[in-house]
């Protein structure tokens, strides 16, 4: 017979439950509760690793849209690119002088290629990365942090980029000018093996090339620009070269080019009152210049130091409604170098040469100003040059 308190163990209250059975539940919510802490460690991991993938690619992107930008396509005169912005910046990228000076850049020592630490900055000249500055990190969220560290890591700035170009020349060569540029980024991660456990750097980590070859597409824009408001329609833009005035007529007069609506940086400059100077490149152009009560006028894109180029549009005539007409040039060419032009128009009747016209306005023969939409003559835009530079032929036009 069992005795009083062996069976008071086993007994269970009409009111409550037994001391075993109380055991046993408080058994099995320890086990649940240390499931269910690990199973909110393991999303936690996981959550953290989404975001940090989300600030990695985000990051990639923005040091990858730096690099790749445009040398000034469709960009204001005064707007530099990024990458453009980053070449220029000799405190912070010191090592590019010779992309800066022309001069040959080392990309192989011994057989071994050579990298060198980058800084990006973006058009504004505001640091996108500093890879000289090895504490340079992001945090999970991709916002920009100083203390990344692979020793004594903070994980309030975990994520980093290892960033470097380097250069590739023709046939192997140990050095050479305007050579292709390539820029490497390799992913870094602070927190140890046991924390991020799956990190996969080369997940993350990319490769751009930029290169004196590839297609460029730059948009070159000039014109000239003449305040006529003092004069109103009785101004006008006097030609340049043989002949007085205005006078194209069976003469090639030079047109002025007085302004660079956008270029990319080193690309084009101006040769006051009428050249311009072009880098070498693959080019096609379209240049278009006005005429008043003028016949059978032509425009031509002349060189006059560099590579010969000598080109000549079809005629144009008049028209006898309002006597205005606009000579169009479209033309592709090759420069091999540095090539100074100037664009000229000839013409074979002057406006008192046509009676039909009369001799209304003759200052005006190359172009009658025309106001903006707000009527105002202060701008008055008479030849356009607008060019596009398809890409590079030579080393060093990059």
């Amino acid at each position: 017979m069992r005795s009083r308190s062996h069976r008071d163990v086993f007994a269970s209250n009409q009111a409550g439950v037994s001391l075993v059975e109380l055991m046993i539940v408080t058994a099995v919510i320890g086990v649940v509760g240390i499931g269910m802490s690990g199973l909110f460690v393991e999303m936690s991991l996981l959550q953290a690793k989404v975001e940090q993938g989300v600030a990695f690619t985000e990051i990639r992107n923005r040091i990858s849209q730096a690099v790749r930008s445009p040398p000034i396509t469709a960009v204001q005169v005064g707007v530099v690119p990024a990458w453009d912005r980053t070449l220029q910046n000799a405190v912070l990228n010191p090592e590019m002088a010779c992309l800066r000076d022309n001069t040959p850049c080392v990309s192989l020592v011994g057989g071994v290629r050579q990298w060198n630490r980058l800084t990006l900055v973006d058009s504004g000249g505001v640091v996108v990365f500093d890879g000289h500055d090895d504490t340079a990190g992001f945090n999970n969220r991709g916002v920009a942090c100083n203390a990344f560290d692979t020793v004594a890591p903070d994980g309030t700035c975990p994520l980093s980029y290892d960033l470097r170009w380097s250069v590739t020349c023709p046939d192997g060569a140990d050095s050479c000018v305007g050579p292709n540029i390539e820029v490497r980024a390799t992913a870094e991660y602070s927190v140890p093996p046991q924390i991020h456990r799956g990190f996969d750097p080369n997940k993350h980590s990319f490769l751009v090339v930029r290169g004196g070859a590839v297609r460029k597409n730059e948009a070159i824009r000039l014109q000239n620009v003449e305040d006529e408001s003092a004069l109103g329609i009785n101004g006008g833009e006097d030609g340049v070269g043989a002949g007085a005035g205005n006078n194209c007529k069976g003469a090639w007069k030079a047109r002025r080019l007085n302004t660079i609506v956008m270029a990319p940086v080193n690309t084009v400059t101006l040769v006051p009152p009428t050249g311009f100077t072009l880098v070498p490149g693959v080019y096609s152009c379209q240049i278009r210049s006005p005429g008043y009560k003028i016949s059978g006028t032509f425009l031509r894109l002349r060189s006059t130091a560099g590579d010969a180029i000598n080109l000549r549009s079809s005629p144009s005539v008049a028209t006898r409604w309002d006597g205005s007409t606009t000579v169009e040039l479209v033309t592709s060419f090759t420069l091999a170098t540095p090539t100074t032009f100037v664009v000229e128009q000839y013409c074979t009747t002057l406006p008192e040469d046509e009676p039909t016209y009369g001799s209304f306005l003759p200052e005006n023969s190359f172009g009658r100003p025309v106001p903006d939409e707000f009527g105002s003559f202060a701008n008055v835009v008479y030849t356009t040059v607008n060019c596009i530079r398809v890409r590079c032929v030579t080393a060093g036009c990059e």
